[in-house]
């Protein structure tokens, strides 16, 4: 027999991302604003890497222990955490702060070997802050292997707290109001954030979410929207957000000349497809509808609500066989098995 070999394929990267901890800090927190501020700027600043950094929103519901901002989670249990959602390292974070001057440690330690495979310990003034994150995330990228994501890089240096301390503070005390119960109240109080610091790409973010969170689909699309084009973070993830809320709130010529805009920019994701044929299907346009629906299959032959209405439109023209061949392949847990279940009825 001949001799073969081939390359293992390295598995890809999970990167379980802790909130920061107060140094010398267990149970009173003085400074839980600083690590508010730090989770959400790693959260906006990583958005096209989601697939491989693993945030608190992914990570809360397994987590029993009090992890408020600023609180120092044992290491134990977070290692724990992390092996049951397949991360590969976990990263750590420590800071402390005394007369505006940052004492800020982060390491990412690998899961399987426990070896530490990146650091970043520095001293500076808390105005400095800003220049310090961005170093650190360009290090943070190299070192776990994912330069090669150009849109991760691609707006690295865009600034997102802005130069004032005090708006910075503030917004920090708004995410952990936020992160306790949010409401219409906190999310007012993003807004007025914004009012006076609109190139706060923090606040924007933050007053995103919020009013996501609490359905307010008429002021979310515009925000998502003011992240792209004030703030410059041209993240497809974003587009799609803002697409989809303004297709919600049923402003249908909105979502499409954004969709226009992301296009113009070389974003033509399966996701903005995916958007696109829901506003033709919205306006009863069916042969638009199949025909962006077949440019998604084209990128993905695997999207299930792409080959949902494949199906459907196979039915249509009598092609039955076809028609449940293809639903029945249909295991994804992304579409609704009662759906595809009357979709069977019907042929």
């Amino acid at each position: 027999f001949a001799a073969t070999s081939q390359t293992p394929q390295k598995a890809p990267v999970r990167l379980f991302f802790t909130r920061a901890g107060e140094k010398a800090s267990l149970q009173e927190v003085k400074n839980g604003w600083f690590s508010a501020v730090l989770d959400g700027y790693y959260n906006l600043r990583f958005i096209p890497l989601k697939g491989n950094f693993i945030f608190r929103d992914d990570y809360k519901k397994f987590l029993s222990y009090r992890d408020d901002f600023g609180i120092s989670v044992p290491e134990n249990v977070l290692f724990r955490v992390a092996g049951r959602l397949n991360a590969t390292h976990v990263l750590i974070h420590m800071y402390s702060i005394d007369n505006f001057i940052v004492n800020y440690f982060l390491e990412v330690v690998s899961i399987d070997k426990k070896k530490v495979v990146m650091s970043f310990d520095k001293k500076f003034h808390i105005r400095n802050l800003e220049q310090n994150l961005i170093q650190c995330s360009g290090l943070l990228i190299k070192k776990m292997g994912l330069s090669h994501l150009k849109e991760s890089l691609k707006h690295i240096k865009r600034p997102i707290l802005g130069p004032n301390v005090n708006t910075l503070k503030s917004i920090g005390d708004i995410i952990i109001e936020y992160d306790k119960r949010n409401s219409k109240k906190t999310a007012d109080k993003f807004l007025k954030i914004i009012k006076k610091n609109p190139t706060s790409a923090l606040a924007v973010y933050m007053a995103a979410l919020s009013h996501k969170g609490i359905k307010d689909y008429k002021q979310t699309p515009h925000l998502y929207y003011h992240l792209i084009t004030r703030n410059g973070f041209r993240y497809p993830e974003l587009y799609l957000e803002s697409i989809k809320y303004f297709r919600l709130s049923k402003a249908n010529d909105y979502a499409q000349r954004i969709l226009k805009h992301a296009q113009q920019h070389g974003l033509n994701t399966p996701e903005l497809l995916l958007e696109q044929a829901k506003i033709h299907e919205g306006s009863k346009d069916f042969d638009k509808t199949s025909s962006v629906y077949k440019q998604v299959l084209k990128l993905d032959p695997k999207q299930p609500e792409a080959m949902f209405h494949q199906a459907q439109r196979k039915r249509k023209e009598g092609l039955h066989k076809e028609s449940l061949d293809i639903l029945n392949s249909l295991t994804s847990s992304k579409i609704n098995r009662g759906k595809v279940n009357l979709e069977k009825g019907e042929n």
